[in-house]
């Protein structure tokens, strides 16, 4: 069968999970860049890179696909979704590696760290500015794991739907005929 576009449709493609994933995918990625701006709010470590908005917009970008490929089941949108899927399970990776660096170096990051250990503020201070930071970082490594699963999981029901490796394959249907006696 094939879309008006012309593009081939896939059968069996589920239409509810991809587009589920999808949302939840958009969810974290709105999630990532809300947070974000506490980030810059805040002044956490790392914050001026922006991480959270571009991880945040790209998982975003990655669920409208989701959303697409389940409601027109194209083969093109579904391997563009796969594709996407994989690259945000790897830059959730790297999301969490780099922000568990971020949690551990916290305290290195503080703006005004002579006021902290030199000036007037007090430890107490000092220490609620960096839990806090690590709260937030937190929540974001938190936001990464998820989406990694949830790109994981999309990216296995595209392959399974596309991909000849893993069961996309057409079935073979063998018809018997009676040859020309009936027999």
């Amino acid at each position: 069968m094939v879309n008006e576009d012309g593009s081939d449709v896939i059968h069996g493609y589920g239409s509810r999970a991809p587009a589920i994933l999808g949302a939840c995918q958009m969810t974290v990625g709105g999630l990532m860049i809300t947070l974000g701006v506490v980030t810059v709010i805040i002044q956490s470590a790392f914050y001026v890179a922006g991480a959270p908005f571009w991880v945040g917009l790209y998982f975003i970008v990655t669920g409208v696909f989701g959303i697409l490929s389940s409601s027109r089941k194209a083969r093109n949108i579904i391997v563009v979704f796969m594709v996407l899927s994989i690259l945000a399970a790897i830059l959730a990776g790297v999301f969490i590696i780099a922000y568990l660096i971020a949690i551990t170096l916290e305290g290195l990051f503080v703006d005004s760290i002579e006021e902290c250990y030199f000036g007037t503020w007090s430890n107490e201070k000092c220490d609620g500015l960096t839990r806090r930071n690590r709260i937030v970082n937190g929540v974001l490594v938190i936001l990464a794991v998820i989406e990694c699963v949830i790109a994981i999981i999309s990216s296995v029901i595209c392959c399974k739907s596309v991909c000849t490796c893993c069961g996309g394959e057409p079935e073979m249907i063998v018809v018997y005929s009676p040859d020309k006696e009936g027999k």
